[in-house]
């Protein structure tokens, strides 16, 4: 559909014919963006239709098309409901759209439930990874925090491991939660086994890790893990121990 159709057509009576357009083009794995474009200059209400409406079309091909428009619909919806509806019609590619929404509002205290309607059980690692790179080490660590307070810690694992930084695991040991928190060490010691990251907890947890590191020890799924985790336990020796029991399990 060009320009030309569009500015033919009357609108909101002949929206069925720029759906039909855009399942079209989503059919041939197409993102429809210069009709989402047309739209905007043309009639954004009709824009608002055709992405979120009732009889809007969805999957992981809208993604860079909404991305070419969104401050036309944010100018039109609220964000916090825009951004949960296209996270709905976005299905394989609600991805696309967290990371839209964390790169234009990281702040907002939306993006943690929206965090979980994208991820499931991975719900915060998106926002934390793509928010790291604006935020002060203490911003992002008050993110941690409210996440850890909308129950997702396997996704502080995980952003853990992608950023190789310490503020998830030590936002969890603010609650005490020696599982995750000694899942995100394992993840450093895989992610930056030279980083330091043990010395930089105990320090600001303090030096009692016994507890920590005895956590750690279901997590360990490598040699080179466990080594590296050596260098630590062997002031303990009942968990360099289960340590080296567990190194004898594992594959070589």
């Amino acid at each position: 559909m060009t320009p030309d159709d569009l500015l033919a057509l009357t609108l909101p009576d002949d929206l069925p014919k720029i759906i039909t357009a855009i399942e079209e083009k989503l059919a041939a794995s197409q993102p429809p963006t210069a009709i989402f474009r047309g739209l905007e200059i043309l009639n954004p209400l009709a824009l608002v239709d055709v992405v979120i409406g009732p009889r809007a079309p969805g999957g992981a091909a809208m993604v860079p098309a909404v991305a070419a428009v969104i401050d036309a619909l944010e100018s039109v919806v609220p964000v916090g409901p825009l951004y949960r509806r296209l996270v709905r019609q976005a299905r394989a590619g609600r991805g696309g759209i967290l990371r839209l929404a964390v790169t234009r509002h990281h702040e907002e205290s939306w993006i943690i439930p929206l965090s979980r309607l994208a991820e499931g059980t991975q719900a915060g690692h998106i926002h934390l990874t793509e928010a790291a790179e604006h935020c002060t080490p203490q911003a992002l660590t008050g993110l941690c925090r409210a996440h850890i307070e909308a129950d997702h810690r396997a996704g502080l694992v995980t952003a853990a491991r992608k950023l190789a930084r310490m503020e998830p695991v030590l936002a969890l040991l603010e609650v005490d939660d020696l599982h995750y928190a000694a899942a995100g060490v394992v993840a450093l010691l895989e992610a930056a086994p030279d980083g330091g990251f043990v010395e930089q907890i105990a320090a600001r947890w303090g030096p009692g890790l016994a507890p920590l590191l005895a956590a750690t020890l279901s997590h360990v799924a490598s040699h080179a893990v466990a080594e590296r985790l050596g260098h630590y336990t062997r002031w303990y020796p009942d968990i360099h121990h289960a340590l080296s029991q567990r190194m004898a399990r594992l594959p070589p």
